[in-house]
């Protein structure tokens, strides 16, 4: 039987991450790690221009040389991004010695961290992985789950967790507070958001509040 990803969310907010590399790819890497609030060191002899700027401003720590033995230690996450695949396969065997996480832009098969492909709306992420068998059809999936979970969702879900800390202020059975948000969830809140009406979206979820409607 082939094996398969253990699919988690990582908590990587102020833990260290070591990017062995500074093109294009690994700042693709460092915003999403950023993104996260993860410290951020960077071992390369250059950067890009976005990466250099995030170092003159402090926001990154760079180390201005070539990966050396030993550059990934105390690292939580370490990810392999230099355009040298040998350089990269030292770099995965370095972490997996150590029982660490390590990612590596040459694929999957020596590290143990694979980025899926991600809809970020917010508060809701949806991880797509194909266990590296299919990345064109990841992004597919994930272009269409994009498009289901449009730009809306996110007002959407600030709105359900503004409402729900609402009721827990005001109704004491979570029985009612349950049947309230279902309520909501089953109204046209979400269609108007996402055809921009959220006057009348807030108007529909103060009316199921308060009792006087269904819609």
């Amino acid at each position: 039987m082939d094996s398969r990803y253990f699919a988690a969310f990582l908590d990587i907010a102020g833990r260290l991450c070591t990017v062995i590399g500074g093109g294009q790819v690994a700042e693709r890497k460092i915003k999403t790690l950023l993104a996260c609030g993860a410290r951020i060191r960077i071992v390369s002899p250059g950067l890009t221009p976005e990466l250099g700027r995030l170092a003159a401003e402090g926001a990154i720590e760079h180390i201005a040389r070539p990966y050396e033995p030993g550059d990934t230690e105390g690292a939580f996450l370490t990810i392999a991004a230099t355009d040298s695949r040998e350089v990269n396969r030292l770099v995965v065997e370095e972490v997996n010695k150590e029982g660490r996480l390590v990612n590596s832009v040459h694929g999957a098969a020596e590290a143990n961290l694979i980025f899926p492909a991600v809809v970020d709306r917010g508060p809701l992420q949806v991880a797509i992985s194909t266990s590296g068998t299919g990345p064109v059809v990841a992004k597919a999936i994930r272009e269409d789950l994009e498009e289901y979970f449009g730009e809306e969702f996110e007002v959407y879900l600030h709105k359900l967790s503004s409402v729900r800390e609402h009721l827990k202020q005001t109704i004491d059975e979570e029985k009612m507070r349950a049947e309230v948000l279902l309520a909501i969830v089953q109204s046209r809140v979400r269609e108007l958001l996402r055809s921009g009406n959220e006057a009348e979206a807030d108007r529909i979820i103060r009316s199921i509040i308060e009792g006087q409607g269904n819609s």
